[in-house]
């Protein structure tokens, strides 16, 4: 799975408001949308769909009938809450149930849209493209179906209007102050909206929120080191801290995420040597962290090196969920993509990744093949032990960067490191960096994973005794005492 599908909604938006400046956003959100909708609604439309429709009866346990809730207050006292409306919190299936409770009222707003104008809906976020004049009409569309068919009532404070050429919409009085987010007045660094995650706004709106989420990401990479266990805090850092920026990666040209994707590898660089409690590391250890595990690195993978081939990942991965969803659109973004010289910004950045991964020696696919799915992305060659990325194109597109990557690596370092990073490459040679700690069996004592990642790095370990017991003198770096058959125990033949 990918998140083609978010993806493809901000893509369709930015390449829209780039081709016609006036192409104006409305971004409009329900209050308290999960626990408001009606359960009807989604009864009704999910007995409408055959391939779904035999779990009625299992729906119907939960949803036929009012739910009854207990809540405690601060003297200890019960009370009972009755909610007849909405879905269980926690329940699995709610994203499909509330997409096929709001269907109906999308699909009567989608008749009333003028060629040129579309809807894009991703669960209660819901975006609409259309010309200044149709804001208001389009909003109250939407607000009267929505509420009438699904019992969801729009929350004007997360209401958005916005357009690149700064051209008010009229009649926007009635939704509430901070609405339209164009205002020339407005600071350029405020001028823009979020759609599903992503800034899409004027560059300096982009970049102030690059620099909101580095701050946010900072404050987990700040606080990992502080973990007693030192395998638990490599895991957080290795699967959750490094890939985060990803996503952004993927939906901002490699230009806008330069300074973003450069202060992230900063950041994840500072945090790991907080974790091994040495000095900064040497270039050489650096470039080795950053390779996969599979390939004898460490996988914390650059966000530098990633920015091209994610970008262009997400543009190969969406180009076929929009010519199923908005075919229109789909072929006037396929077109820019075969004509660069008539593409928007964020498209002709698309191409340009494209060319960079044919300067790698990859050979991305042609456009015409991704988006009638002729082309689909090779299966990696072995099992994935560094953090995943999903499916799609992302993968095959980053090994290119991965290879040469390695190639410099390898140069850059002496025989003896050469000879370590060859040994420690293949699959299943990186296992104890991902095991999860379980139990005593799967969990290391922090001293010993600090001497793992330390001898995968070729760094120095720390101080031990002088002299092997085959009374050799044993090396900093450890190379004697893995080489040496009486070093350790040998297992009895």
């Amino acid at each position: 799975a990918t998140r083609a599908g978010a993806e493809a909604v901000v893509h369709a938006i930015t390449a829209a408001t780039e081709r016609d400046t006036t192409n104006t956003v409305l971004s409009i959100d329900g209050i308290g949308a999960y626990d408001t909708i009606s359960r009807g609604a989604m009864l009704n439309a999910l007995q409408e769909v055959p391939e779904a429709n035999r779990c009625s009866p299992f729906v119907h346990m939960f949803y036929s009938q009012p739910s009854t809730y207990v809540w405690h207050d601060n003297a200890g006292r019960p009370h009972t809450i009755t909610q007849a409306e909405g879905g269980e919190q926690g329940d699995p299936l709610m994203p499909a149930l509330f997409s096929l409770g709001q269907k109906a009222a999308l699909q009567a707003v989608q008749q009333h849209l003028q060629p040129g104008e579309y809807l894009f809906a991703f669960l209660d976020d819901i975006y609409t493209i259309v010309p200044p004049a149709r804001v208001r009409p389009v909003h109250d569309l939407l607000a009267h179906h929505l509420f009438s068919s699904a019992h969801i009532q729009l929350n004007s404070g997360k209401t958005r209007v916005w357009n690149m050429a700064r051209t008010l919409p009229p009649n926007l009085d009635g939704l509430g102050g901070g609405v339209w987010v164009g205002d020339r007045g407005l600071p350029a660094e405020a001028q823009g909206l979020m759609v599903l995650g992503a800034p899409v706004g004027t560059p300096q709106y982009k970049q102030q929120h690059l620099q909101q989420l580095r701050a946010q990401h900072d404050q987990l990479l700040q606080r990992i080191p502080e973990l007693d266990d030192l395998q638990a805090s490599w895991l957080l850092l290795l699967f959750c801290a490094s890939p985060r920026c990803n996503y952004q990666l993927r939906m901002l040209s490699p230009h806008d995420t330069a300074h973003f994707a450069a202060a992230h590898d900063v950041a994840v660089a500072a945090c790991f040597t907080r974790l091994l409690d040495t000095a900064p590391l040497p270039a050489p250890a650096l470039g080795t962290a950053h390779l996969p595990l599979h390939m004898g690195g460490l996988g914390l993978t650059s966000a530098v090196a990633t920015a091209c081939p994610a970008y262009w990942a997400s543009w190969a991965d969406v180009l076929p969920v929009l010519q199923a969803q908005a075919p229109q659109q789909a072929a006037a973004i396929h077109h820019m993509l075969s004509n660069p010289t008539e593409a928007t910004t964020s498209i002709q950045a698309a191409t340009h990744c494209a060319e960079q991964l044919r300067q790698l020696g990859w050979e991305p696919p042609d456009w015409s093949q991704l988006i009638d799915r002729q082309a689909v992305p090779d299966p990696p060659p072995q099992a994935p032990e560094s953090p995943t990325i999903g499916g799609g194109w992302q993968q095959a597109a980053a090994r290119a960067c991965h290879n040469t990557h390695r190639a410099a690596v390898l140069q850059a370092l002496d025989s003896p490191s050469q000879a370590l990073l060859e040994s420690q490459a293949g699959p299943h040679a990186s296992r104890p960096f991902t095991t999860i700690p379980y139990n005593s069996n799967s969990t290391y004592p922090s001293p010993i994973f600090r001497v793992l990642l330390l001898r995968r790095l070729r760094l120095p370990l720390p101080l031990s005794a002088r002299y092997c017991r085959c009374r050799r003198a044993l090396d900093f770096l450890g190379d004697h005492r893995a080489a040496c058959p009486q070093s350790g125990v040998l297992r009895s033949r």
